[in-house]
């Protein structure tokens, strides 16, 4: 028993998640690497460790999910209000919340159940054992799925381009986002995709190739007739609630609903990463936190001790853990703006 006893097996079943009376939405976090090896769209060191910090977000009942890119991983305020968007979207008014019982998980839980009972939404909590990982296997699938969207993705627009794009870079945050909404309206199980599931309908919208250069619609009102109508942009996604094209437009990022092709090499002037804007209902604004979150204590000693996490397969290690407190530089735009807003307050 003591060198051969293995632990319980963790079958596949497919009915798990539609055979319950109310949908589990479960999340974890991932991480992303990349090595490069020619010339990139911005400077970056040839043994850089860096990665990308992910949380990954599945509906048990229609396999809808959603990726929410971090700076910070203990950043719990900003994936809490993802999560909580992402079941409004949804239309559930109770649910089941699951994840690993890590520090920053059960945080990331708490502020998630806080909004939703705000929302007057119904939360039930159901929680693997510890360390037990393979037991999250929906988020472990999805997450799987997502690396191979996403390289789809960078490699397209690499080729499109001539340059590799670096983990740094803000194409490599916007992939994993605009992958997990490709999978959520053209992969289907069963006949049907996730979005024609929770909507009752199927997605036949225009769309855009990732990181395409465009020309994008940024005329609003009709004052001042001399002005531009049509700007430059790189295509990075749609909004899920409206459907409208959410545009790069040097450093800054826009909301639009028209789009015209137009080849220019806009990529390099990229600055904006998708944790930096936050959408409320029609409008596109900037995220302004008075404070850095606080990091979990627990997160620095669970990996020292060498704990892996389920669907990471590059954990953080001992120095990223303790940059957790690092404040967020915005590109200067994005900074006018903020003191713009906060000037008219």
């Amino acid at each position: 028993m003591k060198g051969k006893a293995r632990p319980d097996a963790h079958f596949t079943d497919d009915q798990r998640g539609v055979s319950r009376e109310y949908p589990t939405i479960s999340f974890d976090l991932f991480y992303i690497g990349k090595r490069v090896s020619g010339e990139a769209l911005i400077e970056v060191a040839s043994d850089t460790k860096e990665k990308v910090i992910c949380l990954a977000v599945v509906d048990s009942f229609s396999r809808s999910a959603q990726a929410i890119p971090v700076y910070n991983r203990a950043d719990a305020r900003l994936m809490g209000k993802d999560i909580c968007r992402f079941i409004n979207f949804l239309g559930y008014s109770t649910v089941m919340l699951r994840c690993d019982q890590e520090p920053t998980m059960l945080r990331v839980q708490g502020v998630t159940k806080e909004i939703l009972k705000k929302m007057g939404c119904r939360v039930l909590i159901e929680n693997p054992l510890v360390r037990d990982h393979a037991s999250n296997s929906y988020v472990e699938s999805t997450v799987h799925r997502w690396r191979q969207m996403a390289t789809v993705l960078q490699c397209a627009a690499e080729e499109r381009v001539g340059l590799q794009i670096p983990v740094n870079h803000p194409l490599m945050a916007w992939s994993f986002v605009h992958a997990a909404w490709l999978i959520n309206r053209y992969v289907t199980r069963g006949g049907m995709a996730p979005f024609e599931i929770a909507s009752g309908r199927a997605y036949k919208s225009k769309i855009c190739e990732f990181a395409e250069p465009v020309m994008a619609w940024v005329y609003v009102t009709p004052g001042r007739k001399g002005g531009t109508k049509w700007e430059p942009g790189i295509f990075l996604k749609k909004r899920p609630s409206n459907d409208m094209f959410i545009i790069g437009v040097n450093n800054v990022i826009r909301l639009v609903e028209r789009l015209a092709h137009e080849q220019a090499h806009l990529h390099t002037s990229l600055t904006v990463f998708s944790w930096m804007v936050e959408i409320k209902g029609s409008k596109l604004l900037p995220r302004v936190q008075g404070k850095p979150p606080e990091p979990v204590a627990d997160e620095v000693a669970s990996d020292e001790e060498g704990t892996p996490d389920d669907t990471a397969s590059d954990p953080p290690s001992g120095e990223e853990a303790n940059q957790e407190t690092v404040t967020l530089s915005l590109p200067e735009a994005v900074m006018l703006k903020i003191s713009k807003a906060w000037s008219h307050l």
